[in-house]
């Protein structure tokens, strides 16, 4: 009888430990920057500046919304000199995505759809691809954040014109 009381005593103690630690006190959680300036190299843009805000959904969940402004150039392989003696068109960008980002304080999975819209002489003006990949992002303002993804862009594209990049590297300060 003496270990059914001991046992039912650890149970009761178990319980109360697990819905104890289910309370979270939102005034404890340190607020975290929610806007950043960033570098981005990769994707359709090739390269780009872009403006990045974070909206908190959960204790572990972020919805990250950005938009940008950049540049990519034709993309040519040029294995002989007379292949590229034309100048290669250049193009300005547009782009833009959506990500929920999963995660603990400062690391994060990032899954999410990204889109780039290329002005100039070219066969597709827009660009639709997912992204998946890793967010480090700090808790303390003026800190640099780091993204790196993968995207690939849904099919029936001609890549003649522009080189995709399929995988991309970010990097920016919080504020």
């Amino acid at each position: 009888m003496k270990t059914l009381k001991g046992h039912l005593f650890f149970l009761f103690l178990l319980v109360c430990k697990i819905l104890y630690s289910q309370e979270i006190n939102i005034d404890t959680i340190p607020p975290r920057p929610m806007n950043s300036f960033n570098l981005n190299l990769g994707d359709a843009s090739g390269i780009s500046l872009s403006y990045e805000r974070l909206f908190k959904i959960g204790e572990n969940f972020l919805l990250a919304g950005r938009i940008g402004l950049g540049f990519n150039e034709e993309y040519r392989l040029c294995l002989f000199p007379h292949d590229c003696e034309t100048a290669t068109e250049k193009y300005l960008s547009v782009p833009a995505s959506v990500t929920m980002n999963f995660g603990k304080m400062k690391k994060f999975f990032e899954v999410g759809i990204g889109s780039t819209k290329l002005h100039g002489s070219l066969d597709q003006h827009y660009w639709l691809y997912p992204i998946i990949g890793y967010r480090f992002q700090p808790l303390i303002e003026g800190k640099f954040n780091f993204r790196i993804n993968f995207a690939f862009p849904f099919g029936g594209y001609n890549m003649d014109d522009i080189l995709f990049t399929p995988g991309s590297i970010s990097t920016g300060v919080l504020f």
